[in-house]
């Protein structure tokens, strides 16, 4: 199992590593092909997030009495898979691409901004080993972090929550904890 695995944390440089190595190659099909930038964009996540919810291991009905009927997929294939994850990856290159277009009133309330940072919390509270990711129960947690990624000024909540020195620190220590701790333990 993954217990036993002291270096399966590595994964997410890989599945990185491979996203910026591609990404040059789909900057050069947009070029070649003369499509609109952003009709590839949403393209690729459409594809890559019906991949991830319904191609990677292929879908395992398991009723939970808590949960009623989850789609769940075993963690194997589709968590540690480059195509199952583009679709993430590619809504910060839409939001990078439109960040002026998607800045408007709604994304710059304080209650969107709240409710990001509690939907947020939430799913970290609920969600657990059995939840499938990434799927359909993703999608909440990318808006709310792209409402906060989109909300980035001076005034808002997250910029004053990371500015605070103490979070600075954990921020900085955080993913090398989280390649290290395994191997360590």
């Amino acid at each position: 199992t993954n217990a036993f695995n002291p270096l399966i944390h590595t994964w997410s440089l890989a599945v990185e590593f491979q996203f910026y190595l591609f990404i040059v190659l789909f900057l050069f099909l947009i070029k070649f092909l003369k499509v609109k930038s952003n009709n590839f964009i949403i393209s690729v996540i459409v594809l890559s997030f019906l991949i991830a919810q319904f191609g990677g291991n292929f879908i395992h009905v398991k009723p939970y009495i808590e949960d009623l009927i989850m789609f769940y997929h075993p963690p194997n294939s589709s968590f540690f898979n480059l195509f199952t994850r583009l679709w993430e990856f590619f809504i910060g290159v839409y939001l990078s691409q439109n960040e002026k277009k998607l800045i408007n009133g709604y994304t710059k309330s304080k209650i969107f901004e709240i409710g990001s940072l509690f939907l947020i919390l939430i799913c970290a509270f609920l969600f657990n080993e059995r939840t499938p990711h990434p799927s359909f129960l993703t999608i909440p947690i990318i808006i709310a972090t792209s409402i906060l990624i989109i909300n980035n000024n001076s005034k808002s909540i997250c910029k004053i929550l990371i500015d605070n020195k103490i979070f600075n620190k954990l921020g900085e220590i955080s993913y090398s904890f989280y390649l290290w701790h395994l191997p360590i333990i």
